[in-house]
């Protein structure tokens, strides 16, 4: 609920429910091993996560940007517990890259309805948790309520 104050013509919020954040799923781990300066080196889930990002990188600017390359490996570096910082050519990402590769292959050869089915999910999904409770108004994250004094336009309550 919501009051309106008069003399200020501004709305106070006197209610608000709140349903909770929705927190991703950790991705699936996939058992991938690099080779570090020459040695196999098992990744766990973190670092996995960590080289499957740079993968996915390769190709952008970011991978020529000095400053995001150096921090990256230090970063992973010390994921791994390995001091000191890798560099680049020290790193063997060619078991990232094939799994990156096979996945953008895999997605471009999904037909049109296999690519739209995830959005539709998606959208499904977030009308199911776009109530808000704000003065009864539907909104969804990130966007800012009508003001109040139009309740004319106000959808009726659930």
């Amino acid at each position: 609920m919501a009051s309106e104050n008069s003399d200020k013509n501004t709305t106070v919020l006197t209610r608000l429910i709140h349903n909770g954040i929705l927190i991703p799923s950790a991705p699936e781990h996939r058992g991938l091993v690099l080779a570090v300066r020459g040695q196999a080196v098992p990744l766990a889930p973190k670092q996995e996560e960590m080289a499957l990002a740079w993968a996915k990188k390769q190709g952008t600017e970011y991978v020529e940007d000095g400053v995001f390359v150096r921090n990256f490996m230090q970063d992973f570096s010390a994921a791994l517990g390995i001091k000191p910082p890798l560099a680049p050519d020290e790193v063997d990402f060619g078991p990232a890259y094939a799994i990156v590769e096979a996945e953008r292959a895999a997605r471009a050869a999904r037909g049109e309805a296999e690519r739209k089915a995830p959005a539709a999910a998606r959208t499904a999904a977030r009308a199911a948790r776009r109530f808000d409770g704000l003065v009864d108004i539907e909104l969804q994250v990130g966007q800012q309520p009508t003001p109040l004094s139009r309740r004319s336009a106000r959808p009726e309550p659930r």
